[in-house]
């Protein structure tokens, strides 16, 4: 469910383990010192660090996140990056996280996405993968993630996810989350849930004819 994400380090002491770890190995920039780690991209400063990347791609070692995504699989998440890289996660702050869900359809998930045509008042913008609706404080991709990852392009994998730019619309969704340990609260999953659930009911118009017109199951049509 959790994704992407950026996290501020300004605890003296996690700063300073971060710039002594072994297990990274920093490049100098312009005015930060830059590393990479099983797909996160970590920039020290002076008196600061910023972590940007995918918790559900550090579980595969940055290679994707196409597979499930469970609570264990964060709490192992959370337990290995802090360890590994090392932070505190109740000093790790939130500045803006990314939630999505993978969906298994019957049927090409193009089928479906290239018959949305709007979402209350916006409309979508096109990639080569899917649909992104742009909000000024956050975003909704809905894509194809077997034509993103050709290792599941068989799967029919319908992927939905949204990226909070600003953590007051994120709070205002999914509860009162600041730190890093915060996503471990039951109250996040369950209000992240009911989120990405609504996310699809919210698209006001489909244009069902393109969806009669694919080879779809009768079930699948009238669940649509």
């Amino acid at each position: 469910m959790i994704d992407g994400l950026s996290l501020l380090i300004r605890h003296p002491e996690d700063v300073e383990r971060i710039r002594r770890n072994k297990n990274l190995h920093f490049e100098a920039k312009k005015s930060y010192h830059s590393a990479m780690y099983k797909g996160l991209e970590i920039k020290l400063r002076a008196n600061s660090c910023w972590i940007n990347g995918s918790l559900h791609k550090f579980k595969n070692s940055g290679e994707h996140n196409a597979d499930d995504f469970f609570y264990s699989d964060l709490e192992n998440v959370l337990m290995d990056m802090c360890d590994e890289i090392g932070i505190n996660p109740n000093y790790a702050e939130i500045k803006n996280i990314e939630i999505g869900v993978n969906l298994k359809l019957s049927y090409d998930p193009i089928c479906f996405i290239d018959s949305i045509i709007k979402r209350e008042t916006c409309y979508p913008e096109l990639t080569n993968i899917g649909d992104e609706i742009k909000y000024s404080q956050y975003s909704i991709k809905i894509y194809s993630k077997s034509r993103q990852d050709k290792r599941y392009k068989d799967d029919n994998i319908l992927r939905i996810e949204t990226r909070f730019k600003k953590m007051v619309k994120a709070r205002k969704v999914v509860g009162e989350i600041q730190y890093l340990e915060d996503l471990l609260e039951p109250y996040f999953w369950f209000h992240s849930g009911r989120y990405l659930n609504s996310l699809l009911k919210d698209i006001d118009i489909i244009d069902i004819r393109k969806l009669l017109k694919e080879d779809i199951s009768t079930e699948d049509k009238i669940e649509v």
